[in-house]
């Protein structure tokens, strides 16, 4: 991401499914922040989109080969003629990314993924195709909206007010969870074994070259699906299937199969194409929908959230008019907005972030975070097995977490701090260890949590350097928060010693 001083801006969003890229220099950020540029991909079978497939090739000796579509279409050449061995290929790999590939840090920015879209909205026109409710700017002051970013792999919701100087400010902590369009894919796949059999379907999955076929047919299919349960849609299938469904079903007819199921008279198979009612794949979008919308429903009678009445779609999933549609349909009080290029939304609005990262005026915290400390052993209060004797005698209960901050909280960019102060647990100590941990619920005063039911985030190795023998060292923690970055401190109380860490991730 650009900062300060640089005069290009590049944005590289890693999805479950797709990936891509896009750049703006500062020159053209001045003239039109929305003038980002992108690059189109295309699958080899026609279908050109903004953003490839995630996957990557790496040859023998380690050094990448290919990546998005291109790697798909080298390692099916390598799988045809059996050479594959000792080559690396992998796909949806999104969640195995926990480093930043050799970015200097000083370089590199993160960026929330529904703030990066509400920016690019902020810049940009909206889909007079994806509206409902009333129509109007989203950005004049005092304005509230919901970001709702329909992805691959997860479904990304914010909030915001737009302040007196058109930033934001966030109205409830993000929220979300796995709803995205892998669901659909998986639907696609209890389709395909309910129609040949799971045995069939996880044969086909061993031959690459003809399931990157297919996936990549049902990919047209799940973009063109249109809303009448009533057409019929038409799937091109690989030779091999009904060669692998024979091989499996003791040469039975496939149609023959199908008597007496759901399918009957609703599938046909002709000449290679699977004839089948639009009813079936409308089914595919169920647990997206039932799950978007009951957390939907949910987030907007929070108390905090009553006067939002705007939603705006964004993120790959938001293409979907099936989407769309039951989002019109249940949430009819609100207005419906989608922007044009409503799929490379977050990654235009990040390269526009790496402009001009001061848009985010205000974070709710998504967790709560807190320091592993010891406290005097209550026996009506804490779990026994971690009762413990310090060396000056008092029984102590270990590993109790002392909360920093709290999930909800709201937190300004660049300009929120919280510190508090700790005692070594032992006079004397010239080293200790303090153990940053978060949680994903608030932590309500007067609970008690452990380490062992939260997450840890860093350790932070101070060497006291000020300390007598007979007394415990005082330390002082902080939690500074940056645009996207959470940095936290142990300091030796009253003097300069100080350690930090800042995580590589967005906590």
């Amino acid at each position: 991401m650009s900062s300060k001083g640089k005069l290009i801006s590049v944005a590289i969003d890693f999805g479950t499914t797709f990936s891509g890229f896009a750049y703006s220099t500062l020159d053209d950020f001045k003239q039109n922040p929305a003038k980002v540029f992108t690059t189109t991909w295309n699958d080899g079978q026609g279908m050109i989109t903004t953003k490839a497939s995630t996957a990557v090739l790496f040859k023998p000796d380690g050094t990448l080969f290919e990546c998005g579509y291109d790697a798909q279409i080298e390692y099916a050449a390598l799988v045809e003629r059996k050479a594959q061995a000792d080559w690396l290929y992998f796909s949806r790999f999104k969640m195995l990314l926990f480093h930043q590939a050799g970015i200097p840090e000083k370089s590199l920015r993160l960026v929330y993924e529904p703030e990066a879209a509400a920016l690019f909205c902020k810049h940009t026109s909206f889909s007079s195709e994806a509206l409902s409710g009333k129509k109007g700017s989203i950005f004049t002051r005092g304005s509230k909206f919901m970001i709702i970013d329909l992805g691959g792999g997860t479904v990304d919701i914010t909030s915001h007010e737009v302040n007196s100087d058109r930033r934001l400010d966030a109205l409830a902590e993000p929220s979300g969870g796995p709803w995205g369009g892998v669901l659909v894919d998986a639907r696609w796949q209890n389709l395909l074994e309910e129609l040949f059999g799971a045995d069939v379907v996880n044969e086909l999955c061993n031959d690459f070259t003809d399931k990157l076929d297919l996936d990549r047919d049902i990919e047209v299919k799940k973009r063109a699906i249109k809303l009448s349960e009533l057409e019929i849609a038409r799937l091109k299938l690989p030779p091999c299937v009904m060669s692998i469904f024979t091989e499996k079903n003791e040469n039975v007819p496939f149609m023959e199969r199908l008597k007496g199921s759901k399918f009957e008279v609703k599938v046909e198979y002709r000449r290679g194409i699977l004839e089948i009612l639009n009813k079936f794949l409308l089914e595919t979008y169920i647990d997206p929908v039932s799950n978007v919308t009951a957390h939907l429903q949910r987030e907007l009678s929070r108390r905090e959230l009553k006067d939002v009445k705007t939603l705006i779609l964004v993120g790959g999933l938001s293409d979907s008019k099936i989407i769309r549609a039951e989002l019109q349909a249940r949430f009819p009080g609100y207005t419906l907005l989608m922007p044009e290029e409503a799929a490379v939304s977050v990654l235009k609005g990040a390269v526009i972030f790496g402009h001009s990262k001061a848009f985010i005026k205000s974070h709710k915290l998504p967790y709560s975070y807190g320091v592993c400390t010891n406290v005097p052993f209550d026996v009506n209060i804490h779990r026994k097995f971690l009762k413990i004797q310090q060396s000056d005698g008092r029984i102590m209960c270990s590993d109790v977490i002392h909360p920093l901050v709290r999930k909800g909280e709201t937190i300004v960019v660049e300009e929120t701090t919280r510190k508090k102060l700790f005692h070594s647990p032992r006079p004397g100590m010239r080293h200790i260890e303090v153990e940053i941990y978060k949680i994903p619920q608030d932590i309500e005063p007067g609970s008690v949590l452990y380490t062992i039911d939260c997450k840890r985030v860093c350790t932070l190795n101070l060497d006291v350097q000020n300390v007598q023998n007979d007394e415990k060292a005082t330390v002082s923690v902080q939690m500074h928060f940056g645009g996207t970055r959470i940095e936290f401190t142990a300091n030796e109380f009253g003097t300069e010693n100080s350690v930090s860490c800042k995580p590589r991730w967005f906590p």
